[in-house]
């Protein structure tokens, strides 16, 4: 009985020692870069939209995510954008804090007024059909990319 278990033990810490190898690991998903590595359009839109802030962090994907994103860059005031291979922002998250005026399109920002007064626009995230918009209070809203309102939603 001790042969029978002594090859059974080892041949599971193979398996397992195998599959804790796994090829995706997710630190050799992307690289830090520097700030000025960015696309023009990505720098011009964080020096337009938060001209006191600094980098914190700033990432370059291997390869770009399925909603488009290839950088993700941290800003000193806690923001996070993601940002397209040509510098176009794809995703925008003030985490709890309100975003800069001018990033939501003005006839969304005029529904939330309208509709949520007492609430705060916290992030923006365009999808492939429409911009999903982060409430303060966690509620989501979906809007189409033209604008219009689509339905509500809960983080």
């Amino acid at each position: 009985m001790k042969n029978f278990v002594n090859p059974v033990v080892f041949i599971g810490w193979i398996m397992m020692t195998l599959m804790s190898c796994s090829s995706d690991d997710d630190s050799n998903s992307d690289q830090v870069i520097q700030s000025e590595e960015l696309p023009a359009p990505a720098k011009a839109f964080v020096s337009n939209y938060f001209p006191n802030t600094t980098y914190t962090r700033v990432e370059k994907n291997m390869q770009v995510e399925p909603d488009g994103t290839l950088f993700e860059v941290n800003l000193s005031n806690g923001f996070e954008i993601d940002f397209t291979a040509e510098g176009n922002w794809l995703d925008v998250d003030g985490q709890t804090q309100e975003l800069p005026q001018g990033i939501v399109p003005e006839s969304i920002t005029n529904y939330v007024v309208q509709n949520y007064a007492d609430l705060q626009i916290v992030g923006i995230d365009t999808e492939t059909t429409e911009y999903e918009i982060d409430l303060s209070n966690g509620l989501d809203l979906y809007f189409t990319l033209s604008g219009e309102f689509v339905r509500v939603g809960n983080n």
